[in-house]
């Protein structure tokens, strides 16, 4: 995983029921784009709020955050930047995963390396949990952990509370 040596947050954000959703809790329309996987030459239409995106975009600029893509798409992260206007995402990690529970150990492990060398850890997923013991231990060691709904994906409240994160953890922001 790539992330920066500072102090600045790192920021672990999935696509799938955070960005890429059905209905966005924006205000503006949802857009859309096709991303082809790169192993199984699968074209996918992605759905995504734009406002979501100039907000993601606007951290990025400001290098409040490091961005570390942490999703089953980490081997298309070149085609997502293009899409979406970003700069070079770091990458959870770069291998197509055989199935869903090692991308989420795969994700564990990527929350679990930012914990440890100590750096201001937000981590955004449909799929994380809110109570027991993964969210306990992440949460007591200063985590931002957001689980948005996966058919509504991260919303304006959503990016408030990185937002204050990031300030409150060392982000230039």
């Amino acid at each position: 995983m790539t992330a920066s040596g500072g102090r600045r947050p790192t920021w672990l954000f999935d696509v799938d029921g955070s960005i890429n959703v059905v209905r966005n809790r924006w205000s503006q329309a949802t857009h859309s784009g096709d991303v082809q996987c790169s192993r199984s030459k699968v074209t996918y239409r992605l759905h995504w709020a734009p406002a979501l995106m100039q907000r993601i975009r606007a951290i990025q600029r400001a290098g409040a955050a490091d961005l570390v893509l942490c999703s089953s798409w980490c081997p298309e992260a070149a085609e997502l930047e293009r899409r979406w206007l970003l700069a070079p995402l770091g990458r959870a990690f770069d291998e197509h995963p055989p199935c869903h529970e090692d991308v989420w150990g795969l994700k564990v492990a990527a929350g679990e390396q930012v914990i440890a060398h100590g750096w201001p850890l937000i981590w955004t997923d449909d799929e994380l949990p809110t109570s027991g013991e993964l969210y306990e231990r992440f949460t007591a060691a200063g985590a931002l952990l957001i689980t948005p709904l996966a058919g509504q994906g991260l919303g304006p409240d959503h990016m408030d509370q990185i937002d204050a994160f990031i300030a409150a953890n060392g982000g230039t922001w």
